[in-house]
């Protein structure tokens, strides 16, 4: 596990790439963890060797991990190799491999009950995992309304709501949960489809905790925007009578509103940047009513509401993956802008789909 935490923010299969020696690393995690596990069910049926039915199912489950640890090692070197970028999917074995021992390893525990979960504490330990990530997600919540505190904003009543219903959903999941929890132990094959539907179970209630997060800080996010373009109005032809008004309002605006809200250790040089030389092309093309003039005008204007919200909601930790430059072109502020805003249409979407999996695994009985 800690390899996999050290290698997880460079796992990005399917890109292009010329160094494959993170995913021989994961393979070679992979390797040992199987060999760990054979040495584990070799010290058990060494302490249980004088009964004769655990014997042929422990061996048959040694050596399925066995044949997967030499598999993982194998990958290892089907991973290309030298400085050109390729793309390689020898990766999906790692799936295969794994389904295949996971069928194996439950069809024998399936067919000799020795070594199956009846009798055993999985009740407890999987309710104790799932109690777990309930925990987790309120820990989440925290640190979502840490990033409130930071940026010194000001809790509305929309704000405290937001949060209300966060803690709530985590409640009621709870609730629902261990108020339909057995204390007794069931069948086996009933136990063995009932501790499978937990890998589901455990990743929506995963998404979903990290949704209500997420909609706390997007909440407060929208918040800022509606300030934000409350105080700078938009029609600034027919608002301002001189450029210097103008001027004078976007600076107020964007100090007192955006930028004295940035907590420290993140950089909007460029969004100051950026706001400014918008400034300067709408203090030139101010009293031009040409036709040049007035779409140079309009795209600075947008540059500046682009800039602002931008840094609103990175100051906020609401991040898009960065566009790459393309023929030494820039990224536009509408591209980056349209990506954070994609950011969230998915967390909406994958928080209401996993919502309703899980209304429907707390309904099968």
């Amino acid at each position: 596990m800690v390899g996999f935490a050290v290698m997880g923010p460079q796992w990005k299969p399917g890109e292009e790439t010329n160094d494959y020696s993170t995913f021989k690393a994961f393979s070679l995690i992979l390797m040992v963890s199987r060999l760990v596990l054979v040495v584990q069910y070799g010290s058990t049926l060494y302490f249980t060797r004088n009964y004769r039915s655990a014997r042929l199912p422990l061996l048959l489950v040694m050596g399925s991990y066995t044949v997967a640890a030499i598999l993982y090692g194998a990958l290892t070197a089907a991973f290309p190799k030298g400085d050109d970028y390729t793309t390689s999917n020898v990766y999906i074995a790692w799936y295969i491999i794994s389904i295949a021992e996971t069928l194996l390893t439950t069809a024998v525990s399936c067919r000799w009950r020795v070594i199956s979960f009846k009798g055993t504490h999985l009740i407890e330990r999987l309710s104790l995992l799932t109690l777990i990530i309930l925990g987790e997600g309120i820990i989440v919540v925290c640190k979502a309304i840490s990033k409130i505190v930071k940026n010194y904003y000001i809790f509305t009543a929309s704000v405290v709501g937001q949060i209300i219903a966060a803690v709530l959903i985590i409640y009621f999941l709870y609730m629902l949960y261990f108020d339909r929890l057995r204390d007794t132990h069931f069948g086996t094959i009933k136990q063995q489809i009932w501790a499978f539907l937990h890998f589901p179970l455990h990743i929506t209630l995963v998404l979903v905790l990290e949704g209500v997060s997420n909609f706390v800080v997007w909440r407060q996010a929208v918040q800022g925007l509606q300030t934000v373009l409350g105080d700078l109005s938009l029609d600034f032809s027919a608002t301002y009578d001189t450029s210097d008004e103008f001027i004078s309002q976007v600076n107020s605006t964007a100090w007192n509103d955006v930028f004295d809200y940035v907590p420290k250790g993140i950089d909007f040089t460029d969004a100051v940047n950026d706001v400014n030389s918008a400034l300067v092309e709408v203090a030139n093309t101010w009293n031009d009513t040409s036709e040049e003039a007035i779409n140079a005008g309009v795209n600075a204007l947008n540059d500046i509401i682009f800039a602002l919200a931008n840094t609103v909601l990175e100051s906020l930790s609401i991040e898009a993956p960065k566009s790459k430059i393309k023929n030494g072109v820039k990224p536009s502020q509408e591209d980056q802008t349209a990506k954070l805003f994609g950011v969230f249409s998915l967390v909406f979407i994958y928080f209401f789909v996993t919502v309703s999996a899980q209304r429907l695994q707390f309904s099968t009985p």
